[in-house]
């Protein structure tokens, strides 16, 4: 393992374990240790044993237990969306159980360990990029059952379930890593994690409408009882994803 390789995952393991101010001056202390030339011969990086055996030797930080219960909790809520959106009946007082923390979780958690701390470059244009198909994803969800009320062919039914399918699992997967990413880089990829449980939230919402036994598409107005739910859910999600951007 050369010198940059051994910053880069020391990197890794600090940020993923201490607050980023930590962290930071962790690397910083490592990065003047292997500057000059005779610092970063494999045999002095070798010397000073493996990035995990490093990281071992420091004394672990009070609020370590307290992340590592956080992210579980944060995993968890999106893992059990995505599960919700699978089953044959969904519940719907289960989105709101799993929102609320999902949402307030990883603001107030980097709000405690990172107040004050300012990054001095733009969001990554992948959290942008995620950002946005997300959201296309749900724009999309939503054209789509608009036309439940006019039409509800086995085609559209089919392409919309699929739709949801896919989104969920999409979103499964890009809001762990917006957890983990916000952990060792970027506090701003938390923004990800927020924008996954919201789409997941509206697949599950939409999914449980189409399977409702009580849905009656002859009444023109069937749609209103749902709405308020659907601006609630898309409206805590947007705020919360643009205040995690912050």
């Amino acid at each position: 393992m050369n010198a940059d390789q051994y910053l880069k995952e020391i990197s890794a393991r600090v940020h993923w374990k201490f607050s980023r101010q930590d962290a930071d001056e962790i690397v910083d202390d490592y990065k003047a240790l292997l500057t000059d030339a005779e610092s970063r011969t494999d045999d002095f990086v070798s010397a000073l044993g493996t990035p995990s055996e490093a990281v071992r030797h420091l004394e672990a930080p009070s609020g370590y237990r307290l992340w590592l219960a956080a992210c579980i909790l944060m995993l968890s809520c999106v893992a059990l969306l995505f599960l919700n959106l699978h089953f044959s009946s969904q519940n719907r007082h289960l989105l709101a159980v799993l929102l609320v923390p999902g949402f307030i979780t990883p603001i107030i958690w980097f709000w405690l360990t990172e107040n004050g701390y300012r990054y001095h470059k733009p969001p990554s244009p992948a959290i942008l990029a995620l950002l946005s198909l997300m959201a296309a994803a749900v724009c999309l969800e939503c054209l789509l059952f608009k036309s439940v009320g006019r039409s509800l062919s086995q085609q559209t039914a089919k392409l919309l379930y699929f739709l949801l399918q896919i989104a969920g699992g999409f979103s499964l997967l890009a809001g762990a890593a917006g957890v983990i990413l916000a952990k060792l880089r970027d506090r701003r990829w938390r923004a990800v994690y927020t924008a996954a449980i919201t789409t997941l939230a509206v697949s599950a919402f939409l999914c449980s409408i189409l399977r409702s036994m009580s849905l009656d598409l002859s009444v023109a107005s069937w749609w209103i009882p749902y709405l308020w739910r659907f601006v609630l859910i898309a409206c805590a999600g947007t705020f919360a994803t643009l205040f995690s951007l912050c």
